[in-house]
């Protein structure tokens, strides 16, 4: 070759990496194929955005990089929801705490259970939820089972439930009536709370999920009859 010969040289032009922050992980691995770039090492992290989402990249977006170089991403990753039944409030939001989720204000149902105890949880445990995700939760407001004989009524009432009572009358005594006075009607109640019972068209809860029908059995009950309560004399 003589000397001071001309080369013509070819020089690959480098090609500008796209913006792939903010986009789906497949919106991106389509965007670096068009570039005729390809993807590089991927990470994922915990985070508040959509998981999936580009929270960074290497080299930046306007870099002027080879074809084919290899671009590295982080990508958010969703975070699964603790299984908070049965916990009390307080160590269902440190557990949420450790994984970086929330705790919403709590709802409060009627449950024998202590109270405080969560009886129900939304998302699921197990779902998997962006970082920062607030779990709602139900708990228990404790129902004492001594105040349970005496203050039945209140408990069914306050629990959307409903109460059937059967009251048979007794005659207080066989000469009055036969001398035809009207009978009236006195209740004279006795606690027994032995004498109550539920009955249930399902599986019982707990917790009171369950839409009860209560059967008060009045059998230790005295119903006497000193009055006129019918208007008039029995014939």
């Amino acid at each position: 070759m003589p000397l001071r010969t001309a080369i013509d040289l070819v020089v690959a032009a480098g090609v500008p990496v796209p913006e792939l922050v903010g986009r789906d992980s497949a919106t991106a691995m389509d965007l670096l194929s068009v570039a005729e770039l390809r993807p590089g090492a991927i990470e994922s992290r915990p985070s508040p955005e959509p998981a999936g989402t580009v929270l960074e990249q290497n080299p930046v977006a306007g870099d002027q990089v080879a074809l084919l170089s290899p671009v590295d991403l982080v990508i958010a990753a969703a975070v699964p929801v603790p299984d908070l039944l049965d916990l009390d409030d307080v160590g269902a939001r440190e557990l949420l705490a450790e994984v970086g989720l929330g705790l919403a204000a709590p709802r409060r149902k009627l449950s024998f259970k202590p109270g405080g105890t969560v009886l129900a949880q939304q998302p699921a445990p197990g779902s998997l939820v962006p970082l920062g995700t607030a779990v709602s939760v139900t708990v228990a407001r404790h129902v004492p089972v001594e105040g349970v004989g005496a203050g039945l009524l209140t408990l069914l009432a306050a629990s959307g439930l409903f109460v059937r009572t059967r009251v048979r009358r007794h005659r207080r005594d066989s000469a009055r009536e036969e001398g035809g006075e009207a009978p009236g009607v006195e209740v004279h109640p006795h606690t027994d709370p032995g004498s109550q019972t539920l009955e249930a068209d399902g599986e019982p809860s707990g917790d009171l999920e369950v839409r009860l029908r209560a059967v008060v059995d009045p059998g230790q009950q005295r119903i006497e009859t000193p009055g006129s309560l019918f208007g008039g004399k029995r014939r």
